[in-house]
């Protein structure tokens, strides 16, 4: 009934529908003309409204934005042939761009034009194409090596593409963006390095595997020295990539792509930025917890550095947010097989063999389960499919061949290991996370490796009927290439303890494990004592990564002491130190120094030790010590015409030119006659000839200095000519500043021959001599523009811009406009520069932001700083400063502490904090010009002296002293640049009004005694500590009068040198001060002043203080000694000698005891070992007259 009654409805509505149309029909005809009539109106009044170019260009953008850009590129063309648009053309180049024609795209963007499209963004633009051509070559995402040729057009237009944006990245639209560019250029630049590193690997495997001889020895080496550099340069690009997404960030936080970027790129580092990855990645997963490649980098991070239960954790909640990720799902079974669970990893990578049965990852996990659950041959045939292809995995192999082992095939498992200790010699140069979550581990295989090889070659001969003595020489057979293995693995567990990745009970199991294996290897008592000292060097290299010198030193010693009477091992010893602190402290060369210093005592018969503490010594600037450190290398290797030409010219720059002229004349002998022996093309022929021009230059210098211009000429005419490095020119330059003779680097630049002399380098070097020159010459007040020097100066370094523009000679042809008060001229010169795209702003960023404060305009210096990223290199941290000095000023910053001036050291800079206090309040009382002219004068200052241009330096710093009155240092720092400037006796004079202004401030007395000891002035120092005697107290006393008593000791007046250590001893305070001045006392009464009874109580007294110090059991046993008891001074004697075997004084001292005592042979033996350790120590003469009297048959000394 209901259906029926909707059928009725429905026809009297369609009735009533009908009626309606049909009265009112004209009326629904009149809307429709309308409608019809009104819209093609419409469309003609908007084709008419809107050009067709216009309409072409939209179609162009609707195409590009859908990703068809073929299309896009062809609506872009007809737009461009209506007529001539800036956007459509930087569009267009977009389009090119995308479809892989960068040359069309640079042709493109040359005729964008500036007016409609931004510079920067016009810049921007050819910095993506850049980058674009190069990941064409790079094929992101292959591991394909490159070529020389390829590798070299990659890093020039990622060069090209850097440079642009450095330039312009102050003035783009959105600064994140453009700092996202930056970061995926050194990105790319990276993997450039990469993939150049995997053509130089398979290089160097293709030669060592087709090639033999010293010829491919040579190449290889060769071929391992250039990745090394790339291998570095590698770190470095991921390092900067960080910063410039880090800066990204810092303009917008929620750039997700620049986040994944940093963590990836904190990752990949050679040694992981544990901390920044896991900030990154995991505000990575709060945002987005479903992001796998943020799980995955952070499992691979947490297992890298053995987090296995912060991997474990967020293995888990990424796989419960993507249950069927292959890529999770393998890392969850890597860090089930690390954690020991081998039947969970074991079932996963079943579940991913099942998808995948080649996936070699998967297949060693299985594999390694295999193994452990004693499944043979299915952990045999897993491993064989993991290890397939060109691969060296050294676990994965290992764990072949003990499977194999435990399978009975002992043959081929032997072979396994052999490839195993193969696979872990050879370092890759390029990581393949692929296959290994944690390749670093090789090292630990490789020991493994050996120690099963040397147990299965043991049963081998065991089962031959060999007997059981045998076993010393064959593990012997092994010994060392275990050590070897156990150095580099266990190295890199003690630096993993050292940065607190790893906790000292993981350190010792593993140190304990390994010791363990090598004692059981051991053949002998001295390889026991070889591996007692190797122990005790790894505690020292542990103690060392974490910062506790005195332990690090500590376990040294012992190792030394182990090491007793085996030259050799003492010198690998030595060596394995050396290479611990330029590792541990590559950042830290104030420490590494202080460490080499403390370590002097064991390590001094080594002459790589020497070299390398002379080497340190220089970097820092104690010339004095450098050239006592070459002496002692000298000693050992007095062959070596190198070291001998270092210490020349370290004599040089002391000023002792007689020692300077013997030892370069001998080093010219040497190198002639290595030049008569050698081939003209090898390494030794090749550094004699360097070593001969360079001795020849400085011998050049010397002459000058002297006045004997002629015999200048003679050495000049041996060396200088077209083949003479640059290096060498600079280093005679270098000569001649350093004596002040500014015309005769002038001169001597000048007689270059004419196409040495025209190049930007030369051109550059040769202005800046020639404002030295005429800074020199100009008097105090008078104008710097009217000296024919600076006007010289200014014409070559205009024509060094004109060749090649430099950063270097831009900011000093800048800074010499600013110091000639012509700022207009200086901004002017980098306008241009800029504008031509010629520099980047970043590199004269300070000196261009300089000249803008001194023409008053701080808005524009405050951008140029501003934009200007932080770092440690010179123009990088002047910006930094000067920004900070300026806002300061301004009030927008509080005055922070700042670090202290240059020349304090840290024991000097602890009395300063008061001082500092008193300096920020000062600056901070300052308030508008004057704040403004603090700055400006703080600026300058810091200019100058990076230029080393002292006399303005001093200048603006009197400047700044006068606006701060009552404020010690700037008078310090005045005083400090007036002696470094030659002015000596006006520094004294600065030095003794400060102290008079500043009677309480102790720390001034010892920078003007350390002034007056540089210049020989040993009255007036002692003079100076004397009046910081009356005026100190307590330990601060006790260090003034020991310091005067090494003074007068070193000048032969001993009377006086015992009384001030008297009177130290009297005001000492510590336990190390009291040390000292005993054992240094007892030994002046035992040596000097002939008074053995008072040095034996001293020696005592020092003995009873430190028991074990060695230097004391020294003093002690030479006290007994010279008391009538032989036999008590040998037993203190014997016991500095386990202190510091190498020790040459020491053994001398008690080879007189055993002399005395009537043990000749002994006696013989000690002064022997004293001579081979030094032929120059101060009782060389005195020993070799004892073996004298032995050889002869005389009796007892």
């Amino acid at each position: 009934m209901s259906k029926e009654l909707m059928v009725a409805g429905q026809k009297r509505r369609k009735r009533r529908i009908n009626r309606f149309l049909r009265r009112h029909w004209r009326l629904w005809v009149l809307l429709t003309c309308v409608f019809v009539v009104g819209g093609a109106l419409g469309v003609y009044a908007l084709t008419k409204r809107v050009p067709k170019h216009v309409l072409l260009a939209r179609r162009g953008n609707i195409y590009l934005q859908k990703g068809q850009y073929e299309k896009a590129v062809a609506e872009y063309k007809r737009s461009l042939e209506v007529e001539e648009s800036g956007v459509s053309r930087y569009n267009l180049a977009q389009a090119y761009l995308r479809t892989g024609e960068y040359e069309k795209a640079l042709a493109e963007l040359d005729k964008t034009s500036s007016n409609e499209i931004p510079a920067a963004d016009i810049a921007l633009g050819r910095a993506r194409v850049y980058l674009g051509r190069s990941r064409s070559v790079l094929a992101v995402g292959a591991d394909r090596p490159l070529d020389p040729e390829q590798y070299r057009k990659v890093l020039l237009d990622l060069g090209n593409s850097e440079a642009l944006v450095l330039n312009h990245i102050h003035s783009a639209e959105k600064k994140s963006g453009a700092y996202v560019l930056l970061g995926e250029i050194r990105e790319a630049r990276a993997l450039a390095h990469d993939q150049r590193l995997l053509a130089l690997d398979k290089e160097i495997e293709v030669t060592r595997r087709t090639a033999t001889g010293s010829q491919a020895e040579r190449q290889v080496g060769l071929l391992l020295r250039q990745a090394t550099q790339i291998f570095h340069l590698t770190d470095d690009a991921r390092k900067h990539a960080i910063w410039a997404y880090q800066r990204a960030l810092e303009d917008d936080p929620d750039l997700l792509g620049a986040r994944i970027a940093c963590g990836r790129l904190a990752v990949a580092l050679h040694q992981p930025d544990v901390e920044l990855a896991e900030e990154m990645l995991q505000g990575i997963l709060q945002q987005d917890p479903k992001n796998v490649e943020a799980s995955r980098l952070l499992v691979q991070l947490f297992l890298v550095v053995g987090r296995l239960d912060d991997a474990i954790e967020t293995i888990r909640q990424a796989l419960a947010v993507s249950p069927k990720d292959r890529t999770l799902e393998n890392l969850c079974a890597w860090i089930m097989l690390e954690a020991g669970e081998f039947e969970q990893a074991a079932a996963i990578s079943a579940e991913i063999l099942g998808q995948t049965p080649s996936h070699r990852s998967a297949s060693f996990v299985h594999g390694e389960a295999m193994l452990h659950q004693e499944n043979y041959e299915q952990a045999i045939r897993d491993l064989r499919v993991a290890l397939s292809g060109e691969v060296h995995w050294a676990r994965a192999r290992y764990a072949l061949g003990l499977a194999l082992e435990r399978a009975g095939d002992l043959q081929e498992a032997s072979r396994l290991y052999g490839q195993t200790i193969e696979d872990a010699k050879r370092t890759p140069l390029v990581m393949d996370p692929a296959v290994d979550v944690n390749p670093s581990r090789r090292q630990e295989y490789g020991f493994k490796a050996v120690v099963a090889l040397n147990r299965l070659k043991l049963k081998e001969e065991l089962a031959a009927g060999e007997d059981a003595s045998a076993k010393p020489a064959v593990a012997e057979q092994y010994l060392s290439l275990a050590q070897s293995f156990a150095e580099q693995h266990l190295g890199s567990l003690a630096m993993a303890y050292g940065h607190g990745r790893a906790s000292e009970e993981e350190f010792k199991a593993a140190l304990d494990e390994c010791m363990t294996a090598l004692e059981a290897m051991a053949g002998d008592a001295d390889a026991l004592r070889r591996l007692t000292a190797f122990r005790a060097h790894l505690w020292g290299l542990a103690y060392g990564l974490r910062g506790e010198v005195t332990s690090a030193l500590g376990y040294y010693r012992q190792a030394a002491r182990s090491l007793a009477g085996d030259s050799q091992a003492a010198a690998n010893l030595a060596r394995q130190f050396c290479n611990t602190v330029s590792r541990v402290y590559e950042y830290d060369p104030d420490r590494a120094l202080e460490l080499c210093q403390a370590a002097r005592d064991p390590f001094a018969g080594d002459g790589v030790f020497m070299t390398y503490l002379a080497t340190l010594s220089a970097d820092r600037g104690q010339y004095v010590q450098a050239a006592e450190a070459y002496k002692g290398a000298l000693r050992l290797y007095p062959l070596d015409f190198r070291l001998r030409l270092r210490l020349g010219l370290f004599q040089v720059a002391l000023r002792q030119l007689e020692e300077a002229k013997s030892s370069l004349t001998e080093v010219v002998e040497a190198a002639d006659r290595a030049l008569e022996t050698q081939m003209p093309d090898s390494f030794s022929h090749q550094a004699a000839l360097s070593s001969r021009r360079e001795a020849f230059l400085a011998l050049a210098a010397i002459a000058r200095s002297e006045g004997s211009d002629e015999t200048a000429q003679t050495y000049l005419t041996k060396v200088l000519d077209e083949t003479t490095p640059d290096s060498l020119v600079y280093l005679l330059v270098q000569s001649y500043a350093g004596t002040g003779d500014w015309a005769g680097a002038v001169g001597l630049l000048r007689a270059l021959p004419p196409e040495r002399l025209n190049t930007s380098a030369m051109r550059r070097v040769l202005g800046t001599v020639l404002v030295h020159k005429g800074l020199a010459e100009t008097q105090a007040n008078a104008s710097l523009a009217e000296n024919l020097s600076i006007q010289e100066a200014e014409r070559e370094l205009l024509h060094s811009l004109e060749i090649e523009p430099s950063p270097a000679a831009a900011s000093i042809l800048g800074m010499l406009y600013v110091l000639s008060g012509r700022d207009d001229d200086a901004l002017a010169l980098y306008s241009r520069l800029l504008g031509e795209e010629k520099l980047a702003e970043e590199y004269i960023a300070p000196f261009h932001a300089l000249a803008l404060q001194v023409s008053g305009d701080l808005d524009g210096a405050l951008a140029i700083l501003a934009a200007t990223q932080e770092g440690s290199d010179a123009p990088r941290g002047l910006a930094a400063s000067f920004l900070r000095s300026i806002r300061t000023a301004l009030g927008e910053l509080p005055t922070s502490v700042g670090p202290l001036p240059s020349f304090l050291d840290d024991a000097t800079a602890r009395a300063f904090e008061e001082a500092r206090r008193v300096h920020l309040e000062a600056l901070h009382s300052l308030q508008g010009e004057e704040a403004l002219r603090a700055a400006l004068h703080s600026n300058l200052l810091a200019a100058y002296v990076a230029f080393q241009w002292l006399r303005p330096a001093v200048e603006q710093a009197e400047s700044l002293s006068a606006l701060l009155p009552g404020d010690v240092f700037p008078e310090l720092i005045v005083a400090d640049l007036l002696d470094k400037s030659g002015s000596h006796q006006r520094a004294v004079a600065k030095f003794r009004s400060i102290v008079e202004s500043y009677p309480g401030f102790l720390p001034t007395y010892d920078i003007l005694a350390d002034s007056h000891l540089r210049h020989g002035e040993t009255l007036e120092a002692l003079q100076v500590l004397q009046d910081l005697v009356h005026l100190a107290s307590g330990s601060r006393r006790a260090s003034a009068y020991a310091r005067m008593a090494e003074i007068c000791e070193g000048g032969q007046r001993f009377e006086e040198a015992a009384h001030l250590y008297r009177e130290s001893i009297a005001a000492a305070e510590d336990d190390l001060l009291l040390v000292s001045a005993y054992n240094n006392l007892a030994y002046l009464c035992a040596t000097h002043t002939g008074q053995p009874e008072e040095a034996l109580d001293l020696a005592m007294r020092a003995a009873d203080i430190a028991p074990g110090n060695f230097a004391v059991a020294d003093t002690l046993g030479w006290a007994w000694l010279l008391n009538g008891n032989p036999e008590e001074a040998i037993k203190h004697l014997e016991v500095a000698k386990a202190g510091a075997p190498r020790h040459p004084s020491i053994r001398y001292h008690l080879g007189v005891a055993y002399h005395r005592a009537g043990e000749l042979e002994k006696a013989k033996w000690e002064f022997e070992q004293s001579l081979a350790i030094s032929e120059g120590f101060p009782e060389a003469d005195q020993a070799r007259q004892a073996l004298a009297e032995i050889a002869s048959g005389a009796g007892t000394e």
